[in-house]
């Protein structure tokens, strides 16, 4: 069985224990893009049997090329890896961006000062990073018995405009997104209206505005889609770094997992 640590008592273990159980990986992508990333694989993988996969993306303050840094997240993204210990056959991927880009083209245009007026995602171009986000799911499910139709994709941040990101640019590959405390055009509804969304914020972030979820949830209503909004009064940026994180992520894997592509 997968260990479970409790929160902020044993958090140096927790680091200590994913850095061993995961393996040190590098992606390459068809333009050369080198993607470093951590792989977790089930200790009793079975090459008979289907896994899903998922591919987290983590926050700006991560970015670098050691391979190591994604996994010593802040607390909130720290529950986020202690929620997927709850899951004990699936393979995931911890993939480490490098400085001075993000997961996000859109991101990267409105970030850190944000414009009067606020670009489409339709005019941003793709990023090289997204490009090889996509190229290491696709990598990933070649290599191991992935189930395609249960590949999911979940960050915070930076992390979780990448998920929407992801969703926008290759609405046929996931299955599902985890988006918290993320920012994207709420025009990409018309692509998305038909991705199962769970989207996490804390109403007093002072770092990515609420206000950007709210009009993303506003467009998904109107659209019909189907998602999960929770917002957490008075949290800030950092909204799942109490003891309640990991019931807060645990939900949200359980709604994220049990989603399935239709094709």
């Amino acid at each position: 069985m997968i260990k479970l640590f409790k929160m902020y008592e044993e958090t140096e273990e927790a680091r200590a224990y994913w850095l061993d159980a995961t393996m040190p990986c590098v992606f390459t992508a068809e333009d050369g893009t080198l993607l470093p990333y951590r792989l977790f694989v089930p200790e009793h993988y079975n090459p008979g049997k289907k896994y899903p996969l998922v591919i987290h993306l983590h926050g700006a303050g991560m970015r670098g090329n050691d391979n190591r840094l994604q996994l010593y997240y802040d607390q909130r993204e720290n529950q986020m890896l202690f929620a997927y210990q709850h899951y004990e056959n699936f393979i995931f991927a911890v993939p480490q961006c490098p400085e001075n880009v993000m997961w996000s083209s859109y991101m990267e245009k409105i970030w850190p000062v944000v414009p009067e007026t606020l670009p489409a995602h339709a005019d941003c171009a793709e990023n090289r990073i997204s490009k090889a986000v996509f190229g290491l799911t696709m990598a990933l499910a070649e290599q191991y018995s992935i189930d395609r139709n249960r590949l999911y994709v979940t960050g915070t941040s930076m992390g979780g405009a990448g998920v929407y990101e992801m969703l926008y640019r290759y609405p046929g590959t996931y299955a599902a997104g985890l988006a918290g405390c993320a920012v994207t055009d709420p025009a990409d509804v018309s692509v998305l209206k038909n991705k199962p969304l769970y989207i996490l914020h804390g109403d007093a972030d002072t770092v990515i505005s609420v206000e950007y979820s709210r009009r993303m949830v506003k467009a998904l209503a109107e659209a019909g889609a189907e998602y999960v909004y929770c917002e957490y009064p008075g949290k800030g940026h950092d909204f799942a770094d109490g003891e309640d994180g990991e019931a807060i992520f645990g939900d949200a894997m359980r709604w994220t997992f049990r989603h399935t592509l239709h094709r």
